[in-house]
């Protein structure tokens, strides 16, 4: 049980036209349930919404997201779930932070909480061929993850990397790779905020 908080900028999302000033609102999460508004109750999806390494040559704000990972505001970054980040200075220097009892597609708002989080790390030697960018495994799917400005070169990057991902693992040429990701996978975003918008592709793992 804890007490969570959701807050708006008018500058976010160009608000204006609705608030002239910030706003900070606090919910209180019980028994697995978010009290969002009087009358509604949301169950909570945990996540973390910021996690990455150090990338190799420069130092970075933990509000930035690339190819070490970082502000991704992936939903699937969750308990159960097995996220491979690269590893490029020594000790890798993972951090994280950024819980959300809940969030949605595109990051419109998200309930901020405070979180503990046990995880295990295990060094993985090499990568899979080609990938350039985190990738994730749940349960019942594969989910490549991008980040980029315009979202639509996000929402490219992201299929490219999920048409390598699906050569490693299956074998199938590209032809085959891309008619698989195309029809039977889903592009979604993950915050469209600021800064480079993060996309991911999930494609469910019965049909590799």
């Amino acid at each position: 049980d804890s007490v969570g908080q959701v807050g708006y900028w008018p500058d976010m999302f160009r608000l204006h036209e609705f608030f002239g000033r910030p706003s900070t609102t606090l919910v209180e999460v019980r028994d697995g349930l978010i009290n969002l508004l009087p009358g509604l109750q949301l169950p909570v999806r945990t996540m973390i919404g910021t996690i990455g390494t150090a990338p190799a040559c420069e130092a970075i704000y933990t509000g930035r997201q690339g190819q070490h990972g970082g502000n991704l505001d992936v939903p699937e970054v969750t308990s159960g779930s097995t996220l491979y980040l690269p590893v490029e200075v020594t000790g890798a220097l993972l951090g994280f932070g950024d819980c959300h009892a809940i969030q949605g597609d595109g990051e419109l708002n998200e309930v901020e909480i405070r979180g503990e989080v046990t995880l295990s790390c295990e060094v993985i030697k090499g990568r899979r061929a080609g990938l350039r960018w985190p990738y994730l495994e749940t349960a019942d799917s594969w989910v490549t993850i991008a980040a980029a400005r315009p979202l639509e070169e996000a929402a490219v990057v992201v299929l490219h990397e999920m048409i390598r991902l699906i050569i490693d693992i299956t074998g199938l040429d590209a032809h085959s790779a891309y008619l698989l990701a195309g029809v039977a996978g889903h592009v979604r975003p993950g915050q469209i905020q600021g800064g480079l918008y993060t996309m991911r592709c999930l494609l469910r793992k019965e049909y590799m």
